[in-house]
């Protein structure tokens, strides 16, 4: 289906790895410069990668999928000779999934490799789990076009962009356009 690899890391408390895939160890070995596996735990080799996984971490631990606040922002960092983008989410596991989940699980490093593709609009699909049209809007929006203009520019009603601008805020943790732009911006490595 996609060529994006679904990499994924299951996380307890300090980071300590409870199940992951083969993936993300191959994006890991090109990524040793920021992202790493010491004492079976995932940390960020350098520090501001360290302090990003650390803070989303805790936030997980803390509100285990009840906040109705935005989650932790995505963990940027870059992989290979290339600097190529690679973003990694870390999520809360919900409550209703504890009791099925092994001891101690509190996160999931969801991980996407966005110099696979190459296509902005594929990895924030992915990424947010964004249906192909909400991904392109927000691709439209993250360019600075207001949400008339980008609902222009993918063909579709003002109506319907304002629909899926809603979609978009509940699966990205934002809650207003400029926040999201914000968040496509730093995806984008220019924050």
């Amino acid at each position: 289906m996609s060529r994006l690899p679904d990499a994924y890391f299951a996380l307890a408390a300090q980071g300590r790895i409870l199940d992951h895939n083969p993936a993300a160890l191959a994006l890991l070995k090109t990524s040793r410069d920021s992202v790493a596996i010491r004492n079976g735990r995932l940390v960020g080799a350098n520090p501001a990668v360290r302090t990003a996984i650390t803070k989303a971490l805790a936030w997980c631990a803390a509100n285990k999928g009840t906040s109705r606040e935005p989650g932790p922002a995505p963990v940027l960092f870059y992989r290979g000779a290339e600097r190529m983008p690679v973003a990694m989410r870390i999520i809360p596991v919900p409550r209703a999934l504890m009791t099925a989940a092994p001891d101690g699980l509190v996160a999931i490093a969801w991980i996407v490799d966005t110099g696979v593709l190459g296509e902005e609009v594929e990895c924030l699909r992915k990424m947010f789990r964004l249906t192909q049209a909400e991904a392109r809007l927000t691709a439209a929006l993250a360019d600075g076009a207001s949400l008339v203009k980008a609902a222009s520019r993918v063909d579709i009603t003002r109506s319907t962009a304002k629909s899926h601008l809603d979609s978009i805020f509940s699966k990205t943790g934002c809650r207003r356009q400029a926040q999201l732009v914000r968040l496509i911006a730093c995806l984008r490595g220019l924050v």
